[in-house]
């Protein structure tokens, strides 16, 4: 799946074509360590759908988990049926809503964990880094429940990464940072790259 701005090419979304719960992108496997450290794992909640790939995982590694998704683009989730088998997936409810209104919306205490997968590089300050968003997003949440963000950028001293960090961190009692790495690459804090946030 190619999002084609105006002058660039962006892999949106990528499967296999025999599996789509394969990407072969590393950064959505560290997205398990939501329900893996969560208390409870019946009912995740997605933001981001891409062509589904982390949802195709959930539902295969955890059988009998309720899986909401909300996205804000149609078109995102048109294609992620029409290529990317979306609407095989057991238990998935779809929404399209923007995600931060909709969990602001959403009931207190409505999943065991919450996967931030929408991150925009292309947006400079996107609604889900604004400190507003962190109160709601940890209300959605279970007792003991546990968020994963992706983001891109860098770990150096400012930035929207940084800045997501510190809203996490004001708000809810673990936040962990997983950076991700290629097995070959010399690690630096300035490199852009993915990075993993796990916030409990």
């Amino acid at each position: 799946m190619l999002l084609v701005p105006r002058t660039s090419e962006l892999v949106w979304s990528r499967a296999a074509l025999n599996d789509p719960s394969r990407s072969g992108w590393p950064y959505s496997e560290f997205l398990h360590l939501a329900p893996a450290l969560a208390s409870q794992r019946s009912r995740v909640l997605f933001v981001g759908c891409g062509g589904g790939v982390s949802l195709h995982q959930f539902a295969s590694n955890y059988p009998g988990m309720t899986l909401d998704l909300v996205e804000h683009e149609p078109v995102v989730v048109k294609l992620a049926q029409d290529w990317f088998g979306l609407d095989a997936i057991p238990q998935l409810t779809v929404h399209v809503a923007d995600g931060v209104e909709f969990i602001a919306n959403a009931p207190p205490k409505t999943w065991d964990a919450i996967v931030l997968d929408a991150y925009d590089a292309e947006v400079g300050a996107p609604a889900c880094c604004q400190p507003a968003f962190f109160p709601a997003l940890r209300r959605a949440l279970r007792p003991g429940g546990t968020v994963a963000c992706n983001l891109i950028g860098t770990l150096g001293k400012n930035g929207p990464v940084r800045d997501f960090i510190a809203s996490c961190s004001s708000v809810f009692d673990t936040v962990r940072i997983v950076p991700v790495v290629d097995i070959h690459e010399a690690y630096a804090r300035d490199s852009v790259r993915n990075v993993v946030v796990i916030a409990r």
